[in-house]
């Protein structure tokens, strides 16, 4: 009994030792700049915006994407994580973007074209006085879509069909036969519909030349009108003039 007693003051001491110990631990993590300057340098980071944008060989194909960062202030810097580069696979590992001294701007290159997923980058202050993650945004980055390439999809009307666009930022949930017969379906609706468009066309064509018939017609009708009112005012006056000549 004795000896568990020993063994429980030795517990409780040790426990009022560590914890103390941990706490400072996760103190010294923490950020040591006050609330309101924290406040302040997230407003800073929140003007930082990205974008991505296409990058192209000398035959004007695409071989990638630039991520663009904008508006990151001197004293601050940007990281990014999340992308799989064939060079590089950055998704669990973070990394710094590279600024352009004179512009100002980040750029971060690219060179996966077959898969979809969200780049994420994070602001961060370069003086160590604030450690906390002050923004973070994400781009999408897009995919490439061999679908476009069919020559179902060169159909016109297609552009803008999901299937038959040459960047998309979807995975399609269906098989290639599948696909291809939506890109069908998709031809015969576009057939129907100009056709529809066609018939319509003929109807109004239509109308309008039976309208310009009757305009026509009536026309005609007014001239002749119009020359039987002449001829009999002409024999009028003649069979006057001819009644004057014979009292004469």
């Amino acid at each position: 009994m004795k000896r568990v007693s020993v063994y429980l003051i030795i517990f409780i001491l040790c426990s009022f030792i560590f914890v103390p110990i941990v706490c400072a631990e996760d103190e010294e993590e923490q950020s040591t700049c006050d609330s309101v300057k924290l406040r302040d340098l997230k407003k800073q980071a929140e003007n930082v915006t990205g974008t991505s944008e296409f990058v192209y060989n000398n035959d004007n194909q695409v071989i990638g994407f630039n991520y663009v960062i904008y508006n990151i202030p001197d004293d601050m810097y940007v990281t990014y994580t999340g992308m799989k580069s064939q060079k590089v696979d950055t998704l669990e590992i973070s990394e710094n973007v590279v600024v352009d001294p004179e512009t100002g701007i980040g750029k971060v290159f690219d060179d996966n074209l077959t898969d979809i997923y969200s780049v994420i980058f994070t602001v961060y202050q370069k003086s160590a006085e604030c450690v906390d993650k002050l923004y973070t945004f994400s781009i999408k980055k897009l995919r490439y879509n061999s679908y476009s390439e069919l020559e179902l999809c060169q159909y016109e009307g297609l552009e803008d069909y999901i299937y038959c666009q040459p960047w998309v930022d979807t995975e399609f949930p269906y098989s290639s036969e599948e696909v291809k017969k939506r890109i069908e379906s998709k031809i015969k609706n576009e057939q129907e519909k100009t056709k529809s468009e066609c018939v319509s066309c003929s109807e109004n064509q239509k109308n309008e030349e039976e309208y310009n018939k009757l305009v026509m017609i009536r026309s005609i009708v007014i001239f002749g009108l119009i020359s039987g009112i002449i001829i009999d005012l002409v024999v009028i006056i003649n069979l006057f003039r001819k009644v004057g000549e014979n009292r004469i």
